[in-house]
């Protein structure tokens, strides 16, 4: 294996030399021979090997700069052609050319959303080419359609495009209100002017004069029709998003950590990249879900990790749609998880704060309350996270961890202020609620009224960032 490392480095000095040289000397009249240089050098760009992939890329700046691209972008889409048709012919023999993939990955990074029109087709291939490869080279095209997500996700910008429409709705609405009162007084004119007129015309006894009811055009029902399918039509890149998550639902389930890790990243990607078409994604994300949620008992910790990244993002972009499916199959393993840790996290040392347990406490809590927030938890399901982060809030747990149960409690706090205000007040109550009246009893929430002990930090700092805390009431 090392030996053909060494082989492979001996090879990529000898394909950039000449390159270089010959670019150097020639100037622009380079240009004719990147139909031969470019493919190789895009492909050694797309390499693993760090060494490879930086002289690769070093020795495109210098061709940019010899024959006049302003970037790497524009010399990839001034020479768009012929790198695609050198893909396409080399996937046609993808069992002796496997690293064909790598191209389209390069120019991914890039360029633009205008090559979604020219990759198409050559997108399409390389799907077909995965149902036929995919037990062996399904990281490699993973890593393809993990770049096509981020591009598709970067290029279109959806969140930005969201807010925007979100503000013009608000300003709608404003003027909706402002115009409101006149639009009921005009409503009121007509209704009382056709009023008069039926009066008026009350004398006028003959039936047949009605007029005919108009009958009508099949012509303009061919157009509502017409229209109303072209407001159907899917936008290509969210097609192409479609078919890249349904072939991520086979995957989830692999048993190779690498392959899980990417999967769940492209799947992220393409939930924000889905947002905007409800329609398409929520039978997307239903479809995903029973491979998805196994992956919180997986054994590898990190493919936990990202699977409770990648929770977060489809709660944001689905919603409620998942609320039940996460409470059912999700919250509970976490819950369970958080608080048999806890008990462990609360007695260690530094050395606890470079494990991977630790790093998956630390995820689970610095997305529970997001989430919970995002699919609208009831008190029921509140109660439960709220539980389950309890034990960090004690000065005795590591300080990062702290500081993700706070997060987490300010997010519920806003679910269910009086559920965790009670919760709270169990921990640490820092006095004595009574009341004037003697018919109604003093109501002790701790043991302890007013003494520290190792939650009282954390408490109070929740019950007064949030005005929950009421020092006596008479």
């Amino acid at each position: 294996m090392l030996l053909d490392e060494y082989l492979c480095l001996d090879n990529m000095d000898l394909l950039t030399r000449p390159a270089s040289v010959q670019k150097t000397v020639l100037g622009k009249s380079f240009r004719p021979f990147l139909i031969d240089v470019l493919y190789p050098l895009m492909e050694k760009l797309g390499d693993e090997i760090a060494y490879i992939s930086n002289t690769a890329y070093l020795t495109l700046c210098d061709i940019c700069i010899t024959c006049d691209y302003r970037s790497l972008g524009d010399l990839i889409q001034d020479n768009m052609d012929y790198i695609m048709n050198a893909i396409s012919l080399r996937l046609r023999h993808f069992e002796h050319k496997r690293r064909c993939p790598l191209v389209l990955k390069v120019i991914l990074q890039y360029s633009d959303a205008c090559v979604l029109t020219v990759i198409e087709d050559t997108t399409n291939e390389i799907l077909l080419c995965m149902d036929e490869y995919y037990g062996d080279e399904a990281v490699l095209f993973m890593d393809v359609f993990n770049e096509l997500a981020k591009g598709v996700t970067r290029w279109f910008n959806l969140q930005k495009v969201e807010e925007l429409d979100e503000q013009l709705c608000e300003k709608k609405d404003d003027q909706r209100k402002t115009l409101q009162s006149s639009v009921e007084e005009i409503k009121e004119f007509y209704l009382s002017y056709h009023k008069q007129k039926h009066i008026a015309e009350f004398f006028m006894e003959d039936i047949d004069t009605e007029p005919d009811v108009e009958q009508p055009d099949l012509s303009t029902d061919h157009t509502y029709v017409d229209s109303a399918e072209e407001e159907k039509q899917i936008p290509k890149h969210i097609t192409i998003m479609k078919e890249v998550m349904l072939r991520c639902k086979h995957l989830l389930s692999s048993h190779n950590p690498r392959l899980q890790l990417k999967v769940l990243d492209t799947v992220s990607f393409c939930a924000r990249a889905l947002h905007s078409h409800q329609d398409e994604l929520l039978p997307l994300v239903h479809e995903l879900w029973q491979p998805f949620s196994h992956r919180f008992v997986d054994e590898e910790k990190l493919v936990i990790i990202k699977a409770m990244e990648t929770l977060a993002v489809l709660a944001e972009v689905s919603g409620d749609f998942i609320k039940r499916r996460t409470m059912k199959d999700v919250f509970p393993k976490v819950s369970q998880f958080l608080k048999k840790q806890g008990l462990i996290s609360v007695s260690t040392g530094p050395a606890y704060l470079h494990t991977v347990i630790y790093k998956l406490q630390l995820s689970f809590l610095g997305h529970i309350g997001h989430v919970a927030k995002k699919i609208g938890a009831e008190e029921n399901d509140a109660d439960m996270v709220a539980t389950a982060c309890l034990p960090y809030l004690s000065a005795r747990q590591p300080s990062l961890l702290q500081k993700a149960a706070v997060n987490a409690f300010h997010v519920l706090i806003e679910l269910e202020p009086d559920s965790m205000w009670l919760k709270l007040n169990h921990l640490y109550s820092p006095t004595e609620y009574t009341n004037s009246r003697s018919i109604f009893p003093t109501i002790k929430m701790s043991e302890g009224i007013g003494i520290r002990n190792e939650y009282t930090d954390n408490v109070m700092e929740l019950l007064k960032s949030n005005r929950l805390f009421c020092p006596i009431l008479k």
